[in-house]
């Protein structure tokens, strides 16, 4: 299970690279992280699975996290890889200011971390591994 999943991530990491911060974005700081969030059109504490990973790459600021993939299993259509983005009500994409951000709007969103892992030879270095609460 682990090797397709690692094989998942490296044949489809290069479909990721482009995921940057526009203007119809919208950077979360310490502050303002209570908002629910959706991923694919879904509602976060809504989603029908018990665990979501969040995907970070090698090349991770801690001041802008605006390259990411939210993955819990969601149909992936060609040159939607905004399908793989959380975004606010309106549709914009969402932005953390911090990994502590990240992890505290996931909480208030219903999850839990339950696991970090760190994957030097992958493009998605850190993967963040969250349980529905």
């Amino acid at each position: 299970m682990r090797k397709y999943f690692l094989l998942i991530l490296y044949l489809t990491a290069p479909l990721f690279v482009f995921c940057q911060a526009n203007d119809d974005n919208k950077m979360l700081t310490a502050n303002d992280y209570k908002i629910h969030g959706y991923s694919n059109g879904i509602r976060l504490d809504s989603i029908p699975v018990e665990y979501v990973s969040f995907l970070l790459p090698n090349s991770l600021s801690l001041s802008d996290i605006s390259n990411y993939v939210f993955d819990f299993g969601q149909q992936l259509e060609r040159k939607k890889i905004k399908n793989l983005l959380l975004a606010d009500k309106e549709g914009r994409q969402l932005n953390f200011r911090s990994i502590a951000t990240l992890l505290n709007f996931l909480d208030f969103n219903g999850w839990e971390l339950k696991q970090v892992v760190v994957q030097p030879a992958s493009y998605f270095n850190y993967v963040y591994l969250f349980k529905k609460k």
